[in-house]
This record gives C-alpha cells, structure tokens and sequence, in this order.
C-alpha cells in the first residue's frame, strides 16, 4: 500500500465520526480480491522472556529469519502472524491461585465457584440468568444495568471490548454513545454490523465508578463468564477491542499499539476448538488520536481478508 493510499484512508478515517461513510469497495488502494496482501513469508518460532509481561506468563511469538517482529512484518510487508498463546497454565483460575495465596480468598472461591456453575449453562438464556442471580463482584452495587450483549447471536464475528461506560450503563446496551456510533462505521466500512453478522459483549458486564479501568480482580471475576460466553456464541473471528479485552484474553501485558494488526491462536476450557482473535484499538481511543485511524483502516483490510478466506 502507497504512502499516498495511506493518506488519503486515513483522511477517510479521520472523518468517520463526522457523519462521512465510506465502504471498503470505494477505497482506493484496499486491495480487495488481492491474494497478495498477505505474504507468505518463511516464519521461525522464539520464545519471548516472560520479563516483557505481567506475571501471567509467556508467549510464544513468530519471528522471520532476519529477527523483524510480528509488529514490522504485519505494519511493513502486510503478512499475517500467528501468536499461539496456551490457556492452560496461565488459565484464570491459575491467576485466581495466586490471589489466593496473596490472602484474597474471595477471589479464589468465587472464580472456582462460577467455573464449576457454568458447566451447567448451555444456552445464552441460561449464562444471562446465571450473571444477574449471582453476586459476582461490587461492580454490581454501583451500576444502573448490566450490559450483557448486543447483535446477531448467529453471527461468526464476536467483539469483546473492556467494560461499560455511562450510556451503556443507561442503556444496558454495550458501545452505545459518540464510540459506539464510531464503531458501527469502521464496522460499516467492510460490511459488518451488528444487526447483521457481529456479536458484541464485554469484558465486564457492569460500569466501573467513574469509567475507570476494571481492576484484575474484577476481570478475573468476569472472566468465566466471558469464556462461556464465547463457547456458546462459537464465533470463527473474535475481536479484542481495546488492550483490557486483549491482555485479558490473551494473558500478556502487551501494549495494544504491539497487538493490532495480528492474528492471534485462542481458546479456553469450556471451548473444543481453537478461535481466531484479532486485537484493535478501542473506538474511544481512535475518537482521540487520529494517527491510529489509517492502521486501524488496514487492519479491517486485513479482517475482511479472514473472513473470505
């Protein structure tokens, strides 16, 4: 892709939020049909230190031969990576141990509690009921509504962001507002929508005070609701919209802007097989750094790609 598509995407991006829509077809350069916009490039496999994360462990990363990071192969030659991450050391429960034996118990028997309890669950019905009979965390004294989803449950593409914000809390509806107006274009941009063929939820089904960022224990809580979530939903393509949803997920401490634009190997203990996941930047920060807006055109390219392939 030219310097000069790249600019004239990202003005395309940057007027999103103005009311301007435009679709994947109309865009110069999108490259649509091109077989050749993911390289088939010769990867080898290296194991990253677990230094570059949090204490959640480590990851296993492809690199090329000339030690380019998935990050410059993705943003520089457009070739799709692939990071397999294992959920089974580094499972929430085992971050629910460690919890544990730093004195917080409560964490440890609630996470336990609820994995347990959602063997039971088979249906979206049922994963509802079971959140709103339980008293899983404090966020749920403060909100107005738990936000559990929105879309086509039908739908092969699941989008999980981070947590509720004010009008989602009023709504119970999750990306409502000026981001989730914002989501629907970049969405709209290749077709996808959630009336149609996306399904969204969170990582976190209750506002956090203040729209401050969910604690750990909070996600940890959360997080086996999320996994059954996505075992019944049975998605081909989850999107981890924003880093909380992507770290969460993925149990690393990557930054996002290290992330998007990757392909990502996923799955959990209530699944029986694996899931692509692809992080992006949340809408809310696109809305305030609109240098993001040409990669994240791309990065919809490249979604778009997976989805016909």
């Amino acid at each position: 892709m030219s310097d000069k598509t790249i600019g004239a995407v990202a003005n395309l991006l940057f007027h999103i939020d103005m009311g301007v829509s435009f679709s994947c077809a109309e865009a110069p350069g999108s490259m649509i049909g091109d077989s050749s916009f993911i390289a088939n490039q010769p990867i080898a496999e290296s194991k990253i230190s677990t230094s570059n994360f949090s204490s959640h462990g480590a990851v296993v990363v492809h690199q090329n031969d000339n030690g380019h990071s998935f990050r410059d192969l993705v943003l520089e030659n457009e070739a799709e990576v692939e990071l397999k991450v294992s959920h089974k050391s580094n499972s929430p429960s085992s971050r629910l141990s460690e919890n544990s034996a730093m004195g917080n118990t409560d964490v440890l028997s609630g996470g336990s509690r609820y994995y347990d309890l959602l063997n039971t669950v088979d249906t979206l019905d049922e994963l509802k009921s079971t959140l709103l009979q339980s008293d899983i965390c404090e966020l749920q004294r403060f909100a107005n509504n738990m936000v559990f989803s929105d879309g086509n449950p039908s739908a092969k593409i699941m989008l999980i962001g981070e947590a509720p914000g004010e009008m989602e809390d009023l709504q119970g509806r999750p990306f409502c507002g000026r981001s989730g107006n914002f989501l629907d274009k970049v969405l709209g941009s290749i077709d996808l929508s959630r009336e149609k063929n996306v399904y969204i939820t969170n990582m976190v089904f209750w506002r956090p005070p203040a729209n401050r960022k969910p604690t750990e224990t909070e996600i940890a809580l959360c997080i086996p609701f999320v996994e059954k979530h996505i075992a019944i939903i049975n998605p081909d393509i989850i999107i981890a919209c924003g880093s909380t949803a992507a770290n969460a997920l993925l149990h690393n401490g990557f930054a996002i802007s290290k992330l998007v634009g990757s392909v990502f190997t996923y799955n959990n203990r209530f699944t029986t097989r694996d899931f692509k996941l692809l992080p992006m930047f949340h809408p809310s920060f696109l809305l305030r750094n609109s240098d993001a807006r040409a990669a994240t055109w791309r990065h919809m390219i490249f979604l778009q790609k997976l989805i016909l392939s």
